[in-house]
């Protein structure tokens, strides 16, 4: 465990949080489980929240009030989908992507781009191994990004290799498909880390001891830093990493990335998985540099597979590490941790196990960020200076994603929660915060993680600037 280091004062407000409208599936035993609920803009009728089932469905409701979108849910033809959908434009133009697929079929699925209508622009599916024919499923979220074009969309998939794709026409980016060598769940990040230039990836990865395309690589996981021209000239189908950081556990946490080490210094951060039992970074949450450096790891005392976030819980201006350690599914520990040395300013326990990942917003109007943790048990409200628990949600059912915090079309700050019922059966809720100084237009400042993988292009930067009005 990080060392605690001592209270600060507790928040001035409690927040206080009313339902607006909620959504069943009714399909028992095919819930919203991995994917986060994500926000567009896809019609006139104001923004929505769009999001993904294992039943095989991708579905979109206005967040003003429940209502469904002409032209939605979109079919998969059966296929889950476990990932959390990433949108580029408004309106018309607005294109969403999802991956699709889940563990228990991973050879089922592929990349996916929709048009605001629900038609889809465009399909591909990845190779399990480099030159053969089997396909493998998408669990990774599309990052979006300025990479071989200023629109690529880029994510890791359940075989060996991964696409770069451009967002608009569906073309396979040259030096794609990239040689992964093993399974990858996470969303990548997509940032300059701080450099000129086109966006580098940035992604976490599983890790089998073998040798393959001259490489060795042993038991674990890695995070790496991918250059977004992939393989080309390199003469090596998994050539043109940039620099990579070896874990004795698979990383299974989505990277998040900003200048959150020590003097500003741009850095990544990820947790680990649990597949290796015993290894010695089970349970934390690892920070690294630019150019692949370990600069510390916090043990949280759980398994770290859900995702950081960088939020300013302080209300200084400086981002913080907050993540979450699965105890059980009956608890949880959730610290959030000094980006220069892994030291913790606090660290709570919250009933259920976390498996999506926190996000942040200033939800009483004190200026810093409060943090939200979706849990087996329902979604509790963190204050960000204190620690406390000062809120809880969504009692009665279970989430395993990340919340969605947005600036609501009537000016308010809106919640929604996508998880599964007692009947196993997916559910969408949606919240309003009416306590004095809740205001939706704090929602996306500077410090602010309002969503999974902070921004609607799951970028993953926490320097990435928020649109007010999605």
């Amino acid at each position: 465990m990080p060392t605690l280091a001592a209270q600060p004062a507790e928040a001035a407000t409690t927040p206080t949080v009313s339902l607006v409208w909620s959504k069943n599936f009714g399909i028992s035993g095919k819930p919203v489980a991995l994917s986060s609920p994500m926000v567009a803009t896809l019609d006139g009728g104001g923004s929505s929240v769009v999001i993904g089932d294992r039943a095989g469905y991708e579905r979109a409701y206005h967040l003003s009030n429940g209502s469904g979108l002409k032209g939605w849910p979109v079919s998969t033809g059966g296929v889950a989908v476990d990932s959390t959908a990433s949108v580029r434009g408004s309106g018309s133009g607005a294109r969403v992507y999802f991956g699709e697929g889940n563990s228990a079929t991973p050879s089922k699925g592929g990349y996916r781009a929709i048009a605001s209508t629900g038609k889809i622009a465009w399909s591909l599916k990845p190779k399990a191994e480099p030159g053969k024919p089997a396909t493998a499923g998408v669990m990774s979220g599309l990052a979006i990004g300025n990479m071989q074009s200023d629109n690529s969309v880029v994510g890791g998939s359940m075989g060996q290799t991964q696409l770069l794709i451009d967002a608009s026409t569906g073309a396979i980016g040259k030096g794609f498909p990239w040689f992964q060598a093993d399974s990858n769940f996470t969303t990548p990040a997509v940032s300059t880390l701080g450099m000129s230039g086109r966006d580098l990836i940035v992604e976490g990865g599983d890790s089998t001891a073998g040798i393959a395309f001259g490489k060795r690589y042993a038991n674990g996981g890695h995070i790496r830093i991918l250059k977004p021209t992939g393989n080309a000239g390199t003469g090596n189908q998994g050539g043109g990493l940039r620099c990579e950081y070896n874990t004795t556990q698979v990383v299974q946490s989505s990277p998040a990335v900003g200048p959150f080490l020590t003097g500003g210094k741009w850095g990544a951060v990820a947790g680990t998985g649990k597949y290796y039992k015993g290894a010695s970074d089970s349970n934390k949450v690892i920070a690294i540099d630019s150019s692949c450096h370990p600069i510390w790891k916090a043990n949280l005392g759980g398994i770290t597979d859900s995702s950081p976030a960088l939020a300013d819980v302080k209300g200084t201006g400086h981002t913080w590490v907050v993540a979450a350690g699965r105890i059980s599914n009956t608890s949880s520990r959730v610290s959030a941790l000094d980006g220069s040395n892994g030291r913790a300013l606090w660290s709570t326990t919250v009933p259920g196990g976390v498996y999506g990942g926190v996000t942040s917003a200033d939800l009483t109007g004190a200026g810093y960020q409060d943090v939200i943790v979706p849990t087996v048990t329902g979604t509790y409200i963190i204050d960000g200076r204190s620690g406390k628990t000062v809120a809880k949600v969504g009692a009665g059912y279970g989430f395993q994603n990340s919340a969605l915090v947005t600036n609501d079309p009537d000016g308010s700050i809106g919640l929604t929660l996508a998880g599964y019922n007692g009947k196993n059966q997916g559910t969408l809720l949606h919240y309003r915060f009416t306590n004095a100084g809740a205001k939706g237009a704090n929602v996306n400042k500077k410090g602010a993680w309002p969503m999974f993988h902070h921004d609607q292009k799951l970028t993953g930067d926490s320097q990435t600037v928020l649109t007010a009005k999605p």
